[in-house]
């Protein structure tokens, strides 16, 4: 399944946060792994919408739609920021905790692997990975993924993004799917 946002500002990036929120939030609470891997130029607003998606998924799963404002930073040099939102909990009584990753310091494959990495991607909570395209090889059997590619389009405040939900487990939610992207898509206009 595929959405495309155009001549997006950085204050309109909620509508697809929203989106996105909701269809991760649907897969997770059915015990799945999501993982959201985020591409586009430096300054393009991965982190800005990291922001407002943690910030969203947290009211889509919360009973407390005015919870926590977490802080939500870019993991540039920590590589890897945890944000634990242990009220919320899935069907099976797991606990959420995001995790939000940047690989652009890594120089490839490798390093994802000394790391350990992977032993989050599609295995622990959910999953947000800036600048994964560093290692792709690593994301190329994911069942639960999307992935949003932002492009800027000539004005500086304006940006596309394209997002793709792909992996086997989002069959089984296509209908569902459908339903959050079109009703968005009334939503916007």
């Amino acid at each position: 399944m595929h959405k495309s946002y155009i001549d997006i500002g950085l204050d309109d990036l909620q509508i697809p946060a929203s989106d996105l929120a909701e269809s991760t939030a649907l897969a997770w609470k059915r015990g799945k792994y999501p993982i959201v891997l985020l591409s586009g130029n430096m300054g393009s607003g991965k982190t800005t919408l990291v922001s407002r998606f943690v910030q969203e998924l947290y009211k889509e799963l919360s009973s407390h739609k005015n919870g926590p404002k977490l802080w939500v930073n870019s993991p540039t040099y920590t590589l890897m920021n945890e944000y634990p939102l242990p009220e919320v909990q899935s069907e099976a009584g797991e606990k959420l905790s995001i995790f939000h990753f940047d690989l652009y310091r890594l120089s490839g494959e490798a390093e994802t692997e000394d790391l350990g990495f992977e032993e989050y991607w599609g295995r622990r909570g959910i999953c947000i990975v800036e600048w994964w395209d560093r290692a792709p090889k690593a994301f190329s059997n994911m069942r639960c993924s999307a992935s949003v590619s932002i492009y800027e389009n000539g004005a500086e405040e304006s940006r596309n993004l394209n997002v793709e939900w792909f992996g086997s487990d989002w069959m089984s939610y296509d209908s569902e799917l459908a339903s959050i992207l079109n009703r968005a898509k009334k939503e916007i206009g």
